[in-house]
């Protein structure tokens, strides 16, 4: 199955249930590196209001749909996404940021969530080796004992809505591989609780462009 890579935009904050229309990976990146949510997400960022993040326009990433809820999914838009959450700062975020960008998964979007303290992490999925659930569940346990990392289990919702962001420094991989019946055979077992394996870390080094990128690698998988 070829996904349609098309999601559901909703305008007007979280209490705007009908989608607006549909975008895509790639406008979905030029909304968050352009100044468009800048002055609502420096706000919150500095006051912690809530009331700036619930008024911030959203997607629902996995799918088209007629209104935000699981039963009214239209076609999925073979995307899955995950929340890192409560990082200790922004800087961690950029530097986990950074960080996801040379793991032996491709993710197709990164971008540093409303709060300053999180990342939203896109990935391809291929609907024909396995579902929804079957991904989310593979990508926690990759996450928690290949990275350490633990993820928002509320965003195993298909329906899980997204805030939209600013972060200029987005990253972006519109040719990342999909994630496939080999991904859900290996991390649904278990595994060694280790941050990065031998074979991930030769990965990793290798799409390093520079030494200075290869040590940066090396010193945040080993933190």
């Amino acid at each position: 199955m070829k996904p349609t890579c098309k999601f559901s935009f909703f305008q007007g904050g979280i209490n705007q249930i009908t989608p607006l229309n549909a975008i895509g990976v790639k406008e979905l990146h030029h909304m968050i590196i352009s100044d468009k949510y800048k002055k609502e997400i420096e706000a919150y960022r500095k006051t912690g209001d809530e009331k700036y993040k619930k008024s911030l326009d959203y997607i629902c990433p996995s799918g088209i749909f007629s209104k935000r809820s699981n039963v009214n999914l239209i076609s999925h838009s073979g995307l899955i996404s995950i929340d890192i959450d409560s990082l200790e700062s922004n800087d961690r975020a950029e530097e986990l940021k950074m960080m996801l960008e040379y793991v032996e998964i491709e993710p197709c979007l990164i971008f540093v969530s409303p709060s300053g303290k999180g990342l939203k992490v896109l990935f391809f999925i291929d609907l024909d080796s396995g579902e929804h659930k079957k991904y989310f569940k593979a990508l926690t346990i990759f996450f928690k004992n290949v990275l350490e990392i633990e993820i928002d289990q509320k965003c195993g919702e298909i329906s899980r809505a997204a805030f939209l962001s600013f972060d200029p420094n987005a990253y972006i991989n519109l040719n990342a591989m999909a994630l496939n019946e080999d991904f859900l055979n290996i991390y649904p077992g278990d595994i060694d609780p280790i941050k990065i394996t031998s074979t991930s870390m030769k990965n990793n080094l290798d799409l390093c462009n520079n030494d200075d990128e290869a040590i940066r690698v090396m010193t945040l998988a080993l933190e």
